[in-house]
């Protein structure tokens, strides 16, 4: 894949360092989601992420990550609700000319532990015998979007993001049923890369070479 002119491009410039912007990194996010409510109006909770990115070259790496949203009401349904999402994600870096940022798109697959109070306010009569009942499960999904990266000083950066997060609930009443829920993102945070552990880890002379 080639994406290349004036402004950025996936190529690195010649006679130029090449600069690694995630060869082993940490990331720090706070995310602000879309959550549509069927029975109210839509919330927009705040969720907190920690990321460890690795294996980078010039075109691509890859990320883990933990996503904790704290305890949620979704009234009349759905009360203290937790979720936590772990999520494992590649990106496909374009370099902006003066390598110091970077647009990149955002593609991964996503796990999702969750539990809620059900109360039955303003739900269909099916799920009556359902209330007042506190529900746990595990989801699946996948997540894609794109980013913008920005280097401001040494090995810091800041990032933004909007992502697309696809999860498969099951019905509950009958579980070969599946339906797909979509939330949309905003997400920004902090990434600080961690060159000296190339140092501490290959020893004397540049001996060992793990990463």
């Amino acid at each position: 894949m080639l994406l290349c002119h004036d402004g950025f491009s996936q190529q690195p410039a010649k006679n130029k360092k090449i600069q690694k912007f995630s060869r082993l990194s940490v990331g720090s996010s706070i995310i602000r989601t879309h959550l549509r409510n069927t029975f109210s109006d839509d919330i927009y909770p705040i969720t907190y992420e920690g990321r460890l990115y690795f294996g980078s070259n010039d075109m691509f790496r890859g990320l883990i990550n933990i996503e904790s949203q704290p305890l949620i009401n979704f009234k009349p349904e759905w009360v203290n609700i937790r979720s936590t999402f772990f999520d494992l994600q590649g990106n496909i870096l374009f370099y902006f000319s003066n390598r110091k940022g970077i647009f990149y798109i955002i593609g991964g697959v996503s796990y999702q532990r969750y539990s809620g109070n059900y109360t039955g306010y303003g739900s269909i009569s099916r799920m009556m015998p359902y209330m007042d009942k506190e529900f746990k499960g595990n989801y699946f999904g996948g997540i894609s979007g794109f980013g913008f990266e920005l280097k401001v000083y040494l090995n810091i950066s800041l990032y933004a993001e909007t992502r697309f997060r696809m999860m498969w609930f099951d019905e509950k009443l009958d579980r070969n049923t599946k339906t797909l829920v979509i939330s949309d993102q905003l997400c920004v945070g902090i990434k600080i890369n961690l060159p000296e552990l190339h140092k501490i880890f290959r020893g004397p002379n540049d001996k060992y070479h793990w990463f």
